[in-house]
């Protein structure tokens, strides 16, 4: 980094570095000076070959958000917050990764009923397969990118950035729009869901027909100090 950052900056060029949001074996403060500003990976908490889990989960979040803080200026962060889900087969090794459109589509399919963890604040589900295999499914939606971005803000960073693009709860688009004010108004754009961008291949075949089209659903959201703390769907 030391050596890119010297052949970059006197061209006027900046240099960032993703880097996991709480990881020992990161020198944060050492990073910082060879780069203009790190972005911070805030997700995977739980990840496609750990145990199932939350992705990001609020605690974990707000906790390792004070320790980087406390280590350099804000403007030397920028918070990446992540819009995807993970899909663990119990008895299976690694997690599918899959789109937030994807987790509404399975939970729908499978009749799986999706709750928000009191505790973790993300929302999760379980489903049985067409082999009757248990699957855990863990996943950031609307909800926790509000939650999210709220108790980032706070600390004034350089900015935010998402991942990933196409795979995000397209709710989210109203609360970036609205981010100067994090209110119960914002917060409310979040009833509508839109299913997003995803399309549902069954069968195989070049020749494809088109049987169904995607309708908009709705859950209903509360909250307490700013934050949601309850969704239903």
């Amino acid at each position: 980094m030391y050596e890119l950052y010297a052949q970059f900056h006197p061209l006027g060029l900046e240099v960032s570095q993703s880097v996991p949001l709480d990881d020992p074996a990161f020198d944060y403060r050492g990073l910082a000076t060879a780069t203009d500003y790190l972005i911070l990976m805030a997700y995977d908490e739980h990840w496609s070959s750990s145990k199932a889990g939350p992705i990001a989960s609020q605690g974990w979040y707000t906790a390792a958000l004070r320790r980087r803080f406390a280590e350099l200026p804000p403007q030397k962060y920028v918070i990446a917050l992540g819009n995807y889900g993970y899909d663990w087969k119990a008895k299976g090794k690694a997690a599918t990764e899959i789109s937030v459109q994807e987790a509404f589509r399975t939970a729908q399919e499978s009749e799986g009923d999706i709750v928000l963890d009191p505790v973790a604040r993300n929302p999760t589900f379980t489903y049985y397969d067409e082999n009757d295999a248990l699957h855990h499914v863990w996943f950031l939606d609307g909800v926790t990118f509000f939650n999210q971005l709220v108790a980032g803000q706070q600390y004034g960073p350089r900015g935010f950035a998402l991942w990933r693009l196409g795979s995000e709860d397209p709710s989210i688009w109203p609360v970036v729009a609205r981010r100067a004010q994090l209110d119960g108004t914002t917060a409310d754009t979040l009833r509508v869901v839109h299913y997003g961008y995803d399309l549902d291949y069954e069968g195989r075949g070049e020749v494809l027909k088109v049987t169904a089209t995607p309708s908009d659903g709705a859950r209903e959201v509360s909250g307490e100090c700013r934050l949601i703390a309850r969704q239903r769907w």
